[in-house]
Order: structure tokens, then sequence, then C-alpha cells
């Protein structure tokens, strides 16, 4: 009896033991199973075509006139009038303020009498030099008639006192003489006196003349009044503005573009639209070097339709840059952290491309970004230790690229992927990708 009981003890553990042997073994080959299954995401991919794409990039511009004054005025005086008004179409040379216009003209008037008078004075001195020079001949001739005379009187033997009396009117008529050669030689002094006393009375005219001018404030040019700055009956100092006009026929626009354009601007052009205005641009001309501290350097645009536009407006700019080699075009939903492709190679793994955004295109009527490829890298990012170390090489530059198009909220090099219809059946799919469509994903900064 106690070795029949014995004997089940025996058999009963046995059968024990083995059965949670067997069931330990069962265990650890679905555990293992588990950590053999690689994920597989269901995505949606897209294919990018190499290309010399011309992007288009937005930026912010604000109208400017090619030519804006404020005339100011130029003495003190009363306005009289004002013959335009605000906002008001002008000629070149048109009168649009006049300003009291007695005290100048009294100062012409003056200025011209003083002309007048020196003018006289110098014909005077002109005729009083050839009379003196006459009479210079004259008292010339009478000397030597009295020398010629004494010598008569010496040879005779006149008196000694009839001698000297000749003498004496000799000596007499030769002080005149040397009086009226003094008077000859002084004419030219004179004259360059009275010369300069003329020029200094025609500058004096000439600035009375210029005042008066100042008096009637005319257009320098043609174009609109942007504001009237007086009224009549104020009075107005030296310097302070009277009205302000700009060209209305010459508008251009100034947009502060990246650094990484100062090298071919002038291949820049694009459009402005606000509401029913619309205008194409060219390019005029920019900065040519940069400001310390400035991130960019301006340039100016010449408008299409300069009618359309007031000075100091603010407005949207659409600048076409030139056309890259070697570009891809893509949808934003493809690019992830404003800097990363995803490629598929052939083997349906994920490769990641950094790019740099050059701009935007309509495309088919939907917006897409226009990219470049910088250097092919791995996201730092956690990568499954079955995805060999080494990064596949990118396809070459000329070829089609296969990318990623699923919003995947950790996308990294090596991930297993697949899409229906295009890729083989995998025999278990074992994550899928992110639900949100491409118009939940919020557009990529340019």
């Amino acid at each position: 009896m106690k070795l029949w009981k014995t004997i089940v003890s025996v058999t009963a553990i046995i059968g024990l033991t083995t059965a949670s042997v067997a069931y330990m073994f069962q265990v650890d080959d679905t555990v293992d199973l588990a950590k053999a299954a690689e994920p597989i995401w269901d995505v949606r991919t897209i294919t990018a075509t190499a290309g010399a794409y011309r992007p288009q990039i937005k930026l912010i511009g604000q109208i400017e006139p090619f030519r804006d004054i404020t005339e100011a005025a130029q003495l003190s005086a009363r306005v009289m009038a004002v013959l335009k008004p605000d906002g008001a179409s002008v000629n070149q040379g048109e009168l649009i303020v006049q300003l009291d216009d007695f005290d100048t003209k009294q100062q012409v008037l003056q200025s011209q009498a003083d002309l007048a008078q020196i003018e006289t004075q110098l014909k005077l001195q002109q005729s009083q030099q050839q009379l003196d020079r006459h009479v210079l001949s004259i008292e010339k001739a009478q000397l030597s008639l009295l020398q010629a005379r004494l010598q008569q009187q010496q040879a005779i033997s006149q008196t000694q006192q009839a001698l000297e009396d000749q003498q004496l009117i000799i000596e007499r008529q030769a002080l005149v003489l040397s009086q009226t050669e003094t008077l000859v030689a002084n004419h030219s002094l004179n004259q360059q006196q009275l010369e300069l006393q003329k020029q200094q009375s025609q500058l004096r005219l000439n600035s009375a003349q210029r005042a008066l001018e100042h008096t009637r404030v005319r257009a320098p040019f043609a174009g609109k009044l942007a504001q009237v700055q007086v009224k009549a009956g104020q009075r107005v100092s030296p310097g302070q503005a009277l009205f302000r006009i700009y060209s209305a026929e010459a508008m251009h626009i100034k947009v502060q573009l990246p650094t990484r354009l100062l090298v071919t601007p002038e291949r820049l052009s694009g459009s402005i639209r606000q509401q029913d205005h619309f205008s194409e641009l060219a390019y005029h001309h920019s900065e040519a070097q940069l400001q310390a501290g400035q991130s960019g350097f301006n340039a100016w645009f010449s408008l299409s339709e300069p009618d359309l536009w007031l000075p100091g407006e603010v407005t949207d700019v659409a600048l076409r840059l030139p056309s890259t080699e070697t570009t891809f075009s893509v949808p934003a939903v493809a690019l992830f952290q404003d800097r990363w492709l995803y490629r598929v190679d052939a083997e349906q793994r994920l490769v990641a491309l950094e790019v740099k955004v050059l701009g935007t295109l309509l495309e088919h009527g939907e917006t897409r970004l226009v990219v470049a490829i910088v250097v092919p890298a791995v996201v730092p990012a956690v990568v499954p230790a079955v995805v060999p170390a080494v990064v596949p090489a990118v396809a070459p530059a000329d070829s089609d690229l296969r990318l990623l198009a699923t919003r995947l909220n950790y996308p990294t090099t090596g991930m297993k992927i697949y899409e229906l219809g295009v890729d083989p059946l995998p025999s278990l799919i074992i994550e899928t990708g992110s639900d949100r469509t491409d118009s939940e994903v919020p557009d990529a900064d340019v």
C-alpha cells in the first residue's frame, strides 16, 4: 500500500514538472516572436522630380514716390493766396503759394536805381577822362611855347627882371601841367572803383530779384500735392514748410530682401495686389552694401500701374526668384521641422534628407514648397537595432524621389513603411501612420 502511494506521488510530481517546463518554453517563444516582429508603418508617399523651379517668396513692402520733396519758405512774409488744394495734380512751374511781395519789389526798385546811378557815374568818368586828356595836351603845348619864348628873350639880351618874370610863368605852367597829369593818371583808379560799385549794385539787384521770385512758390516738377501746410493770411518764416509734393507717375516700392539675394537682385521680379489693385514689379535699384547690424538690404522696384497706389501704403509683395537648378517641388505635408524630407529607399525604409526651403510656387492650383537638398543626414532620434548604422546614399539629383507624405509623430531613418497599392503586402503590419489629413498640416514657414 505504501509502495503504491509512493509511485503515485512520484508520477504526479514528474507530470507537474513536465507541464511547468513545457509552459515556460511556450511563453518564451511568444516573447521572442514579439521581439522579432519589426513595426511596419502604413503611410502615403509622393514622387518629387528634380528640375529648375522658380520659387516665390512673400515679403512686405512700402510704396514710395521716386521724387518726394517739401517746399519751404525762403523769406519772412505773409501768405497772400493758396492756389491749389491737397491732392491736386500740378504741372511743373505751376504757382502753388503766393507770398506778400511788396517789400521785395521795393528792394528791387532801389537796387535798380542804385545800379543806374553807378552806370551814370561811369559815363561821366569816361567823358571827364577824355576832357582831361585834351587839356593835358594843351598844357604841354603851352609849356613848350613859354620855354621857347624864354630862350628868345635870353638871346636878345632882355633885362634880368624880364627873364625872371618869364621863368616864373614857366614854373606855374609846369605846376598846372603836373596837376593835369595827376588827374589823367587817377582816371583808371576811379574807373576801377566805379566798376566795383557797379558789381555790388548788380549783386544787390540779383538778390532782390531772387527774393521777389521766392514770393511765388511754384511746383518744382509735375506731380501731386500730398499736403498744403499753410493758409492765406498766415505769416511764415524762412525754413517753414509750405507744401509737400511727390511724383505720381514715378512710384516704386521698397522691399527689404534677404542677404542671399544680394548677388543677383536684378534678376528678381514680382507683383503686388491689394483688393482690386494690382501691379507688376520690375527691379530698379538696390543698396550696394550691408550696414552694421542690418539683417537684409533694401531694394526698390518700379510699378506697372503707379497711379493706383499712394505713398506710404504697406502691402504684401510676391517676389519671384531666379530659377534654381536641381531643386524639388514638394507639398508642405512632406516637410518636417521646416528642414527635413524622408525619402523611401528600395527596401521600403525611410532616409532623412536635410533641405533648404527656397520659396513656394503654385502648381495645379496647389501651393508647394521649392526645396534644395543640403546634405543627407539622420534625424537625431533613437534608431531600432535592426536598422543598419550606415545611411544609404541619396538618389541622384536628376532622378525622382519617393517621399513620405504622412505626418508621423517621430519619423526616423530606417523605419519600415508600407503604402497600399504601391508596396508588396507585408505579412504583418504592427503600426499605422497618423490619422491626420493633409489639410490639417500647418503651412511650413518659408
